[in-house]
C-alpha cells in the first residue's frame, strides 16, 4: 500500500500542478476575451468619430422602422432632440412641396434600381421654419438584395447662395442614379 501511494503520490501532485496550471491558463484567455469583446474596434471606433464629427447631420435609417441613429448636428439642423427624432417619420420632416419626390425615389430605391442619391431637399424644423439642405443618401442592401438600411448625410445650406455651396450636380444634370431622395418619407414608421 505504502508502495502504490508513493508512486501515485508525485502524479497526483504532477497532475493539480497540470490542472492549475490549465484553470489559469482559462482564466486569462476569459480575461483577454472579455478585454477584447469590451473594447471598441479600431474601425468601429473611427466611424463613430466620423459620425459624430458635426460637419453634416448624419443618420442611419431602417426602411420600416424609423431612425435606427441620429448625430448630435442632425439634432441642431433640425431643433429636436435626439429620442424625438428617433420616433419621427422622414414625412413628418419632410417639406410638403418635396414629398412626392421623396416617396418616389424610396421606390426606386426598393426596386433595386438606385442605391443612393443626392438632391436639396427642404425640412420643416421643430420650431416650423423650413430648413434647406443638400441631402446624400446611399442604402445597405442584404445579400438578396433587399435594403438592410439607409446612411444620410443633411449639409444644412439654408441662407447661403446655394450655387456657392455646391447643389448637387447630379440633380441638376439629372444623372437618373442619384436624383431624388431616398424617400424614406412615409414609409419608415
Amino acid at each position: 500500500m505504502k508502495r502504490l501511494s508513493a508512486e501515485l503520490e508525485p502524479r497526483a501532485i504532477e497532475r493539480s500542478g497540470d490542472l492549475a496550471t490549465a484553470d489559469n491558463d482559462k482564466k486569462e484567455e476569459a480575461a483577454a476575451r472579455h478585454h477584447t469583446e469590451q473594447a471598441p474596434r479600431p474601425s468601429a471606433e473611427r466611424s463613430l468619430c466620423y459620425f459624430e464629427l458635426g460637419l453634416v447631420g448624419m443618420a442611419i435609417v431602417s426602411p420600416t422602422t424609423g431612425c435606427l441613429e441620429v448625430n448630435r448636428r442632425l439634432c441642431d439642423i433640425l431643433g429636436y432632440r435626439r429620442r424625438e427624432l428617433m420616433q419621427m417619420t422622414w414625412a413628418a420632416l419632410t417639406h410638403p412641396d418635396d414629398l412626392a419626390e421623396d416617396t418616389r425615389n424610396y421606390d426606386r430605391i426598393l426596386a433595386g434600381e438606385v442605391d443612393g442619391y443626392l438632391t436639396t431637399r427642404r425640412w420643416i424644423r421643430k420650431d416650423d421654419d423650413a430648413v434647406h439642405t443638400n441631402v446624400l443618401v446611399k442604402c445597405q442592401r442584404h445579400e438578396n438584395g433587399s435594403v438592410n438600411y439607409f446612411a444620410a448625410m443633411v449639409e444644412e445650406v439654408t441662407g447661403l447662395d446655394q450655387h456657392a455651396v455646391g447643389v448637387p450636380e447630379a440633380k441638376q444634370a439629372g444623372k437618373p442614379d442619384m436624383q431624388g431622395h431616398a424617400g424614406l418619407a412615409e414609409h419608415t414608421a
